[in-house]
Parts: structure tokens; sequence; C-alpha cells
């Protein structure tokens, strides 16, 4: 019994690691594609998450500060299988 939660819970959490790691894929793909320039020492950037409430069943929300020279948030939407991208820039 305990063996079988343990590997659940391990499942969701490799699950978890997945999504946070397409979110930073998408987020480094959007930020390298509108050209954002970094400080030649900070080629690194650093996401902090942050929980969300679910929007619906289908959706999970999390958010990421990007510390880069223009410190930035996006909101990671991920929909079934589809990962989208929204800057929090003016919020």
């Amino acid at each position: 019994m305990e063996l079988n939660m343990a590997l659940s819970d391990m499942d969701t959490k490799i699950n978890e690691a997945k999504m946070h790691i397409k979110a930073a894929i998408t987020i480094l793909d959007t930020l390298t594609e509108e050209r954002v320039k970094l400080p030649p020492r900070r080629k690194v950037f650093f996401l902090d998450s942050t929980d969300d409430d679910l929007s619906d069943e289908d959706t999970k929300c999390t958010v990421f500060k990007v510390h880069a020279s223009q410190p930035c948030q996006w909101k990671v939407t991920q929909k079934k299988s589809r990962v989208e991208l929204g800057s929090l820039n003016n919020q």
C-alpha cells in the first residue's frame, strides 16, 4: 500500500516537473523571439513559480517570475496538451 502511494506521489511530482519544464521552454522561446537582451553575465533565467487556483478541471495555471535585466512575470496556462503564455508585466 505504502509503495503504491509513494509511486503515485512520485508520478504526480514528475508530471508537475514536466509541466514546469514545458512552461520554461515556452517562456525562453518567447523571450528569444522578442529578442530580449540580457546583460552578458546573466545568461540564466531563474524561474520562481507560485501556485494559482485552477480555473477549470482541464486548466492548470502557474505564474513564473522571470529574473532578467528587467524583471517581469509570465502566466503560463496549460490546457490539456497545449501551453499558453501571457505577459503579466502591466498588472
